[in-house]
Protein backbone atom coordinates (compact mmCIF):
# COMPACT_ATOMS: atom_id res chain seq x y z
CA UNK A 1 0.00 0.00 0.00
CA UNK A 2 2.87 2.67 0.91
CA UNK A 3 4.51 1.51 -2.26
CA UNK A 4 1.29 2.12 -4.32
CA UNK A 5 0.33 5.64 -3.04
CA UNK A 6 4.48 6.25 -2.75
CA UNK A 7 4.09 5.47 -6.96
CA UNK A 8 1.06 7.75 -7.24
CA UNK A 9 2.71 10.73 -5.47
CA UNK A 10 5.06 10.69 -8.29
CA UNK A 11 2.98 9.84 -10.92
CA UNK A 12 1.39 12.92 -9.79
CA UNK A 13 4.19 14.61 -9.62
CA UNK A 14 5.98 14.15 -12.99
CA UNK A 15 2.26 14.91 -14.25
CA UNK A 16 2.32 18.37 -13.27
CA UNK A 17 6.04 18.82 -14.64
CA UNK A 18 4.39 17.86 -17.51
CA UNK A 19 1.42 19.95 -17.38
CA UNK A 20 3.98 22.99 -16.37
CA UNK A 21 6.19 22.13 -20.05
CA UNK A 22 2.47 22.19 -21.88
CA UNK A 23 1.44 25.31 -20.54
CA UNK A 24 5.06 26.70 -21.26
CA UNK A 25 5.23 25.71 -24.70
CA UNK A 26 1.48 25.90 -25.25
CA UNK A 27 1.52 28.49 -28.34
CA UNK A 28 4.12 26.34 -29.67
CA UNK A 29 3.44 22.66 -29.38
CA UNK A 30 -0.59 22.94 -30.03
CA UNK A 31 -3.68 21.55 -28.06
CA UNK A 32 -2.86 17.70 -28.19
CA UNK A 33 -0.25 17.72 -25.44
CA UNK A 34 -2.33 19.91 -23.43
CA UNK A 35 -5.56 18.04 -23.88
CA UNK A 36 -4.07 14.67 -23.42
CA UNK A 37 -2.45 15.80 -19.81
CA UNK A 38 -5.87 17.26 -18.93
CA UNK A 39 -7.67 14.33 -19.44
CA UNK A 40 -4.90 12.50 -17.34
CA UNK A 41 -5.35 14.91 -14.75
CA UNK A 42 -9.40 14.55 -14.68
CA UNK A 43 -9.02 10.99 -14.80
CA UNK A 44 -6.58 10.99 -11.84
CA UNK A 45 -9.56 13.23 -9.78
CA UNK A 46 -11.93 10.51 -10.78
CA UNK A 47 -9.84 8.04 -9.32
CA UNK A 48 -9.20 9.97 -6.06
CA UNK A 49 -12.91 10.62 -5.72
CA UNK A 50 -13.97 6.72 -5.97
CA UNK A 51 -14.42 4.84 -2.44
CA UNK A 52 -11.77 1.86 -3.83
Amino acid sequence: MALNSRGFVAIRAYGHILLLAAHHHWKHQGHILGTIILVFEQNSTVRQKSPN
